[in-house]
């Protein structure tokens, strides 16, 4: 387990994966199967828009939001968006 900002104990943190030719605070965010929008919302403590994806979305992120993404234990996946194509949904990530 890991300490936060706060000193409090965050029992999950989903994966990062930084890019080559990354967009500096560009995030793709993937959810685990059955995970909603409406779950993930609930647990970052927040609402936001962002273009979507079948099973997630990408967008910008500040250092705070994104901790707090990662700490949704219905994300499977966090990584840095990058220069090119938006992401294929049909990826199996």
């Amino acid at each position: 387990m890991e300490d936060d900002l706060f000193g409090e104990r965050r029992t999950y943190q989903a994966p990062y994966i930084m890019n080559e030719s990354a967009i500096p605070g560009g995030y793709i965010v993937s959810f685990h199967p059955g995970h909603t929008f409406e779950k993930h919302f609930a647990t970052v403590g927040c609402r936001f828009e962002f273009p979507t994806l079948r099973d997630g979305y990408f967008g910008d992120l500040d250092d705070e939001l994104l901790n707090a993404v990662r700490d949704d234990p219905g994300v499977r996946l966090v990584e840095n968006d990058t220069a090119g194509p938006p992401p294929d949904d049909k990826n199996d990530w």
